[in-house]
Order: C-alpha cells, then structure tokens, then sequence
C-alpha cells in the first residue's frame, strides 16, 4: 500500500511523457501512451542473418544473405521504423531529446535475441565532424543503456569514422555501400582480437553500415559480429 501510495505521489509530482508523443503517461503505462504502443510493429518472420521480412513460411535465411553473406553474423532489431518508434527516434537523434536513448533501449528487452554473451559492446560512431554539431551520439547513449542490462563493457572509441560520409538516407542501396567505403578503421589499441562483438545503431534500412562496421572489426580479428538497433525501415 505505500510503496503505491509512494508512486501515485511521484506520477503527480514527477509525471512521465510518452516516448514519442510526449503525452503524459498514466500508471498502467511505460515508456509509451496506449495510443502510440499499438504502432510498435515487429515481424514475427524474419532473417536469421540480417533481419528482412520473410514471406510465408519459408526458409530462415533471405535470397540476398545466402546469395552474398555480409559480414556481420546476425543483425536484429526491435520494431519497425514508423508510428512510435520513428517519433521517438527523431525526438532523441535531432531534437536534443538524449534522455530518450535510456526508454529506447529498453526495447531490447521486448525484441528477440540471438545471444546473449558479448565481450564487448560497440556502438556505431559518428563522425567527429557530426558528433561536434549534434553534440552525442544517440547509439553511443543505446550501447551504454544495453551494457548496463546485460552487464558486458562498452567501448567506445575502438572503432571510428574517418570519412564524414554523406547522409545514408539520401542514398539508394547501391550508393550507400559505395559511400561507406573505407568509412570505419580501427584504433591502434583495439581490444577486439579473439572477440565477439554487438554492434548498436539506432535504425537499420539496408544492413550496409553495420556491414562495414563489421567488415572493419573482422579484419581487426573479432570471430563474430552481431548487430542490433532499436528498429529496421523497409
């Protein structure tokens, strides 16, 4: 009875807004207003190795994956890029909502995972250029978030963006590949040998930044690459 009592007080005098809405939440909600929460889309079937959409019931592993492996070993997220979670993820990434990476990250815990045993967490970095003007790096935020939940270390400047790229979004399939080229390197103390790593972004459209994210971190010596990001467009 207190400890409810105690939590109607702090809703009264510290009420929490939806995620993505920002409308105020009531007690029966978290992270998400009612209204926003039936827009959080998963797939049910999918990629085994890089997360698309299957159709019907058939194999776990898509035409491009078997035809081209990329490199990272399993790549999955939480729900889709719309509704909520796209109002969400703008909030935090450009309008300098960074509190949001914390409720965003929590998502991790509704989506599927492929394991759960990393030595190390790695965030997808930002080019200083960017991170100057933005101010953070929302998958930085995600990455802490995660290493906190499922207790595996953090590093953050292992891997760097060396070619301030042009925006993805801007870009067809083909032209971001191109555009990543020789994007991502190594810092010469790495500690990836030997290691398997969990690369966090925060949306995922065509898998090509994780890819070479990967590729970089593989050719370091790191023996498995999984990927996550709150959520997947197209």
């Amino acid at each position: 009875m207190l400890s409810t009592c105690l939590s109607w007080i702090l809703e009264f005098v510290f009420p929490s807004h939806c995620t993505a809405c920002n409308a105020y939440l009531t007690a029966n909600e978290t992270h998400f207003c009612t209204l926003c929460s039936v827009t959080l889309n998963s797939l049910e079937l999918a990629c085994l190795c890089c997360g698309r959409a299957l159709l019907g019931y058939g194999p776990i592993q898509c035409q491009s994956c078997h035809d081209t492996p990329p490199a990272f070993d399993h790549l999955w997220w939480a729900a889709e890029y719309g509704g909520a979670t796209q109002q969400a993820i703008v909030r935090c990434k450009y309008q300098q909502k960074s509190h949001l990476a914390k409720r965003l990250a929590q998502l991790w815990c509704e989506s599927p995972t492929v394991g759960s045993d990393w030595d190390y967490i790695v965030p997808v970095p930002l080019h200083p250029a960017r991170l100057r003007t933005r101010g953070y790096n929302q998958s930085a935020l995600l990455a802490a978030q995660i290493g906190k939940m499922i207790e595996s270390p953090v590093v953050y400047n292992g891997l760097k963006r060396i070619k301030n790229t042009t925006p993805q979004v801007q870009l067809s399939g083909a032209g971001r590949r191109r555009n990543l080229i020789g994007a991502f390197a190594l810092t010469k103390r790495h500690p990836f040998m030997g290691a398997s790593i969990l690369l966090v972004d925060d949306v995922v459209t065509t898998g090509a930044t994780m890819n070479a994210c990967a590729k970089a971190l593989k050719r370091a010596g790191a023996t498995r690459v999984d990927g996550w990001s709150v959520a997947r467009e197209g």
